[in-house]
Formats: C-alpha cells, structure tokens, sequence
C-alpha cells in the first residue's frame, strides 16, 4: 500500500508541475503574446503550460479555430488574426495535389490529392482551407514488390497475397506501407 501512495504522490507532482530542463525547479511558462490585429481576452502577467488563450480578432478578421495552448515551446498553434486565407496546401510524400496550384486559397476552398501509381491514400483525399489553416492532408502508402521468379509483383498497401512456402505451408502475405507482414520461415 505504501508504493501505491508514493506512486500517485509522485504522479500529482508530475502532473501540476513542469520545469524546465535548462533550469531545474522553474515553473515553465509563456508570455503575453501580442497579436497583431487582436486582443486577449482577461489578460494576465505569463501563463503556464496547459493554459489556453481566449482571444479576438478586430472587424472583417477571423482567428484559428484552435485555442492556442501553452507549451514548453511556445503557444501552439500561434494564435493569429487574418482574413481567413491559406497559403500554399502541405506537401505529401509520394503524391501531388490534382488541382492548379495557387499562392493562396480563401476561406472554404478546397484541393484535392492523388497518389503516385500503385499508393494508396489513407485519409480524405480533399483539404480545406478554414480559418488560414488547411485541414488534415492525406498520406500515400508504399506497395510492396515481391520477386518471384525473376517477375514482379506488386502488392498495394492493404492487399495481400496467399502463397505456398517452400516448406509446403501456406501463408498469406499482407502489404503494410512498403513491408511485407507474414513472410515464409
């Protein structure tokens, strides 16, 4: 019984308190920001971290959708004012955007993803712009190739294949972004 109280002594401590590595026993914290454009609302001298950000924008301006949060880096996301434009959508690995390609997006546009041949997407292949930041973009997962007997076979992420081993046991190969699961012993 005596463990269990000092483990959860010992976890209350963790939890209210976080200090910094650089300077051992100080409470992190993160300054007023100024926000361009913005105002916070009941304002106080620092923050600590976990602490959220209530703020405005001025007339005809739009803030992110996302409380800004303190952290041990910073606020996150950076609490910003602006129209509500995006600029350009994020790239992804293995895939392009189908549309043209602007410099910026108003609030509500969209753009849409493909992967290159043999990926798969996972995830929602259209992105939007809300607020001057882009929702979630998708990812293309690799395929897997097999030689066999000097021929290519392409499994796409998710697909599987049934093969016989060599020790006459059968096994079904399964593809999980460029590595095969279940191979032969």
């Amino acid at each position: 019984m005596r463990n269990i109280f000092t483990s959860l002594l010992i976890l209350a401590f963790c939890t209210r308190y976080c200090t910094s590595v650089t300077s051992p026993g100080k409470v992190l914290t993160c300054e007023v920001p100024h926000i361009k454009d913005g105002r916070i609302s009941n304002p106080v001298k620092e923050y600590n971290v976990n602490k959220t950000l209530q703020y405005s924008c001025n007339d005809n301006l739009k803030r992110s959708q996302t409380d800004p949060v303190c952290t041990a880096e910073g606020w996150k996301p950076e609490p910003v004012c602006n129209d509500g434009r995006c600029s350009l959508p994020p790239k992804i690995d293995n895939g392009d955007i189908k549309d043209r390609v602007n410099s910026w997006y108003n609030d509500g546009a969209e753009v849409t993803y493909q992967c290159k041949e043999d990926y798969v997407m996972e995830g929602d292949s259209v992105v939007k712009c809300s607020v001057g930041d882009w929702s979630k973009p998708p990812q293309c997962m690799k395929p897997c190739l097999l030689t066999v007997q000097d021929k290519q076979i392409t499994l796409k992420h998710k697909e599987d294949l049934k093969i016989q081993c060599p020790d006459k046991k059968r096994t079904r190969l399964i593809c999980k972004n460029g590595e095969l699961l279940n191979k032969c012993p």
